[in-house]
């Protein structure tokens, strides 16, 4: 019997221990250590004890070694999906289709170099902010800005995002007309390859000729500061 003054326990266990889900179901996650229900074909947080129906954005992720692939969170993500997460290697996002999601760790493959830091950001609970369904007119996936894969020898253009994907040396040449302000972001990856920036027509950091990026995983943002001293490299990104 339920009194004025009992209480009713629910159903408990870890993410991994739902059952066959059926609309409304309700049970208490161990995992997330708050209430969850099954509503519109998904499982999801709900308000309880254990600050289970409010949003928390929860840092993980751990030091690259050369091996490892496997990173945790430190939570499982809102509706245990990607959208929820965010990757990022030495300071770089890492775009969602270069890591898996398995419960509340992603996998990175192939493993990051020995001396790398993985730095995840895991929003879980409940997405309290107001849902997005446009941007400027756009519906659906929209892409507000997309890195491109350097896998060939390439030209920059004002305003892009260039990573080095792979192992095999390539060359990202700069605009050849560029004006006063004009940025290009350049991530080398995690491939480790010697890659090459060449200048264009004007100067990198003051000086002719071509830029050769020795660091792995490094990423800078370049300026055009005007001929006398061509691009300027002004921090990573």
């Amino acid at each position: 019997d339920v009194s004025a003054t009992d209480a009713v326990q629910m159903p408990k266990g870890t993410t991994a221990q739902r059952p066959t889900p059926a609309e409304g179901m309700l049970r208490y996650s161990t995992t997330d250590n708050g209430f969850e229900g099954y509503v519109s074909g998904a499982w999801g947080a709900i308000g309880g004890a254990g600050g289970g129906g409010a949003s928390e954005i929860i840092t993980g992720g751990g030091s690259g070694d050369g091996t490892t692939t496997s990173f945790p969170l430190g939570g499982t993500p809102s509706g245990g999906t990607k959208p929820f997460v965010d990757v990022f290697i030495d300071g770089v996002y890492q775009n969602q289709n270069t890591w898996g999601l398995s419960g509340n760790n992603i996998t990175i493959t192939p493993a990051p170099p020995a001396g790398t830091t993985i730095q995840t950001k895991t929003t879980t609970g409940v997405n309290s902010g107001a849902a997005v369904t446009s941007v400027n007119g756009m519906t659906g996936s929209v892409v507000l800005s997309a890195p491109t894969l350097v896998t060939n020898n390439i030209s920059a253009v004002n305003g892009g995002l260039y990573v080095f994907a792979t192992a095999t040396i390539y060359t990202l040449t700069l605009p050849t007309a560029p004006s006063a302000g004009d940025s290009i972001k350049i991530s080398n990856g995690i491939g480790g390859a010697a890659n090459i920036i060449a200048s264009g027509s004007k100067k990198i950091m003051n000086a002719a000729g071509p830029m050769t990026i020795n660091t792995p995983t490094a990423a800078f943002e370049m300026i055009f500061s005007g001929d006398a001293n061509g691009w300027i490299i002004i921090g990573n990104i």
